[in-house]
This record gives structure tokens, C-alpha cells and sequence, in this order.
């Protein structure tokens, strides 16, 4: 029995050790009965047990702690580096990445432009939103600077990066350089040019190629009125349906040409150009697509309609047409065109009031030509159907005024009028409500449109 217990406490005390010194008390032995002289065994081995409690209770012995030497983490860079810098007679057009590797995804970024003059005098600082762009390796985020108009005199160039990060770090980097002489001094001589050397980087290719199926282009006009002699512009937006960043240094841009037909009495027709230019297009928004957009100014000779006098003789206008495409490296993405005619009367007071219809125009341009007037009235309606159809798409289609409702015409008046500038006109018309076009339609308002020839000048 003891050589058993002997055993057991052994297996123990192991398995205590092994389980991080978890403090057991052994089971005494008990008092021997069996063969005389078993008393000096069993102090023998109730003095081994006390010293194994003992050495159980006494505290460990203490263990000097490792030293641990502090070094320094260095602070996290970045860099500005520009990759594509296109100066030409009034623009510049400069693309850039701020590169390097941080920890957090989560910062504001900026980059400034200084432009100097050859005595290093400040002529202008332009400061710009830096757009991050997460999933490229070391690109913390994409920045560009497209200016017209720039000062003279222009001979070098500071680009500053800036980037603050949530716990308070801010990090900043620069890069100059200078701009050929034979590029900002477009009047000197071959033999007066002294070359400059510069630190600007050549035009960077781009690293991909845009599908045109990825991207397209909407065109308007800014107004359909407008006094010619104080011209108008043409609107051109560009979506792009993937990741800025590539489009962005892609060397793309809008392109606009805008040109005037004209028709003489002797039957000749000429076309003749009022605009033509193209503009470094920019592109921003979500992940999903983005836009990017551009104005084009244009000055027409005067109005639609009427005859305009010229060394070649009397012509008209017939439209004013203009084409834009988007471009890569001078291949065509996408082209969009669109056309109007300058009327030369506009409209300056609408009434709609008590079922009668009303409206007052003003004459800008004429020598006694006659043209219609015209004034139509709609009866609008609200569709029950097509609103709860619209329903199951949260009510989005209801936007669109064409969806969701029905237009009936209840009325429609035309009235001849003579171009003679600096005087007014006037049209109106009565009507009463028709039967509503659908079943279960119920009437909401009335519309009106007014006419000249075949072009919408008013609305109420």
C-alpha cells in the first residue's frame, strides 16, 4: 500500500510541475501496523513530506528582468513625383502622384502649385484636392493642375504635397523644376534662345488604354435664348465608367468644333467656324464612374430668321451645329453632337390663369419678316397605375414627369407675327378641361409651351 502511495505522489507532484507549479499537498502516509521498527520509516518519510511542503511555500527565488533597449521608429515619407507636365501657349496641364507607404488608409491630401518668374518672384499658387486611390501599391493618391490664362513671364514651377493623417501627422514632400525657355518665351529667335536646363519630366505615355466602351458624352447648349453680340457656350460631360486614376493619365481631353451654317439669297451655303478647341479633360466622382466636363465659349453672327448683311451678301442663319468627341493621343473615344437656332424673340411674361392661356414676347432682330407664334396648352394627369407599377422600384421612375403622368393637348393657337426689333407681341387662348385620356386618370394641372417656328421659347 505505501509503495503505491509512493507512486501516486510522484505521478502528482509531475503533473503538477507540468501545469505551472500548481501547489499540491501530498497525502501523509498513514501509521504503519504491520512489522515492528515500520516507525522509522514512516519519520523518514514524514520528514521528506514536510520538506517538500516547505519548499512548496517558501517564495520563488527572484528572476532578474530582461532588458529591453528602445529604438527609434523612423517617421514615414512620401515623395511628389509629376508624370505627365504639358505647357503650351496659354495652358498648362500637370498630373502627379504623391507615392509612398503608410500604415493608415484614412487622410486628407493636398497639393499646391507655385509658378515663378525668372527672378523667382511668385506670379501665381493654385492649391488642389489630392484624389486617393487605395488599391495601387505606394500611390497614395493622384493630383492635377489644369490652368489657361497664365501669367507671362512663367520660368519654373513648386508642386508641395501635403498629407494629415487622424493621429495628427503630417507629412509633406516637394519637387521644382524649371520650363524650357523656347516654351515660355514664344517671341524670341532661334538665335537668341539660350537653353535652360530643366528638371521637368518628359510627357509620360499612358499605362492603359481606355475602351470606348467605357465611356460617353452628353452635349447641350447653355440656353436656347441669348443676344448673340454677347455670345453663349456649349456644355460637353464625359463619363467614364472605371478607376480615375487611369483615365486621369491617359492623356485625354474634350474637343469641340462649332460652326455656323449659313444660307444667301444667291443659294450659296457656307460653313463658317466659331469654335475650335480642346481641353485637358479631368475626371473625379465615385469608384463606379466618373464625370468630367468642360465649357466651350462661341459667338454666333446673329440671329436665325432673319437676314444678316456681309460682303458676300445677305444670309441667314440656318443652326449653329457642334460636335464633341473625346480623345486619347488624337484617337476618337466618342463623338456627340447636337444643333439650335438663335431665335430672335424670347419670351418675357407667361399667365395661366381662370382657363385662359397667355404670353408676351419680346422682337430683338428683324426687318419685317413674318413668322408664327404658336401657344399650346396640356392637360396633365396623374396615372394610378404607372405610380404604383413605380412603387416596387421606390418610386424612382416617378421622377422623370413623363413616367408617372399623361399629357393631353386641350388646346393650340397660332398667331403670325413681324420681326421689327424693340417691339413686343403677344398670343393667347382659352380652354376647359377634356375628358382625362385613361381610366382611372384624374387631372392635376394644366402646361403651357410657347412657340416660334419650331423651337420652344417658353414654358409654364
Amino acid at each position: 500500500m505505501k509503495r503505491y502511495k509512493q507512486i501516486l505522489l510522484g505521478f502528482v507532484l509531475i503533473i503538477s510541475s507540468a501545469c505551472g507549479n500548481l501547489q499540491i499537498q501530498p497525502e501523509a502516509p498513514s501509521m504503519p501496523t504491520s512489522a515492528p521498527g515500520a516507525v522509522n520509516t514512516y519519520i523518514a518519510q514524514t520528514a521528506e513530506v514536510a520538506y517538500t511542503q516547505t519548499a512548496f511555500a517558501a517564495s520563488p527565488t527572484p528572476t532578474l528582468a530582461p532588458t529591453f533597449t528602445a529604438t527609434a521608429t523612423p517617421l514615414p515619407t512620401i515623395t511628389v513625383r509629376i508624370e505627365q507636365l504639358r505647357l503650351e501657349s496659354s495652358s498648362l496641364l500637370i498630373i502627379g502622384q504623391l507615392y509612398g507607404a503608410l500604415a493608415e488608409t484614412s487622410f486628407q491630401s493636398f497639393a499646391t502649385l507655385s509658378l515663378y518668374d525668372s527672378q523667382g518672384g511668385k506670379l501665381i499658387e493654385q492649391e488642389t484636392p489630392c484624389i486617393a486611390t487605395p488599391n495601387e501599391a505606394d500611390k497614395l493618391c493622384l493630383f492635377v493642375f489644369s490652368m489657361t490664362d497664365l501669367p507671362a513671364g512663367l520660368a519654373s514651377y513648386e508642386i508641395n504635397g501635403k498629407i494629415q493623417m487622424d493621429n495628427g501627422l503630417i507629412l509633406t514632400s516637394r519637387a521644382e523644376g524649371l520650363f524650357a525657355k523656347e516654351e515660355t518665351l514664344a517671341n524670341a529667335t532661334a538665335g537668341d534662345a539660350t537653353p535652360i536646363s530643366s528638371s521637368a519630366p518628359q510627357l509620360v505615355q499612358p499605362t492603359a488604354s481606355i475602351s470606348k466602351k467605357d465611356v460617353s458624352v452628353r452635349v447641350s447648349f447653355s440656353s436656347l435664348f441669348y443676344r448673340p453680340e454677347n455670345g453663349s457656350s456649349l456644355n460637353a460631360d464625359a463619363t467614364y465608367f472605371g478607376d480615375p486614376a487611369i483615365i486621369n493619365a491617359s492623356n485625354v481631353e474634350l474637343c469641340a468644333s462649332i460652326v455656323e451654317q449659313r444660307k444667301y439669297e444667291s443659294g450659296k451655303t457656307t460653313q463658317v467656324t466659331l469654335t475650335d478647341e480642346c481641353k485637358a479633360a479631368y475626371f473625379s466622382g465615385d469608384n463606379k464612374y466618373v464625370d468630367a466636363s468642360a465649357d466651350f465659349f462661341f459667338k454666333p453672327s446673329g440671329y436665325s430668321f432673319v437676314l444678316t448683311d456681309s460682303p458676300d451678301g445677305r444670309y441667314q442663319i440656318l443652326d449653329v451645329r457642334a460636335s464633341v468627341v473625346l480623345k486619347q493621343n488624337q484617337q476618337v473615344l466618342t463623338t456627340s453632337e447636337q444643333s439650335h437656332r438663335p431665335v430672335p424673340v424670347r419670351v418675357i411674361d407667361t399667365s395661366l390663369y381662370n382657363s385662359q392661356a397667355t404670353a408676351t414676347v419680346e422682337i430683338m432682330a428683324g426687318q419685317g419678316q413674318t413668322y408664327d407664334l404658336a401657344l399650346r396648352v396640356y392637360q396633365v394627369e396623374r396615372d394610378p397605375d404607372e405610380t404604383f407599377w413605380s412603387f416596387f422600384l421606390a418610386f424612382a421612375p416617378c421622377l422623370f414627369p413623363e413616367i408617372c403622368r399623361d399629357r393631353e393637348r386641350v388646346k393650340e393657337s397660332f398667331q403670325p407675327i413681324k420681326l421689327m426689333a424693340g417691339t413686343n407681341a403677344s398670343i393667347s387662348t382659352s380652354f376647359s378641361a377634356a375628358p382625362v385620356s385613361e381610366e382611372g386618370n384624374f387631372i392635376i394641372g394644366y402646361e403651357m409651351l410657347v412657340y416660334f417656328e419650331d423651337s420652344v421659347i417658353g414654358r409654364r
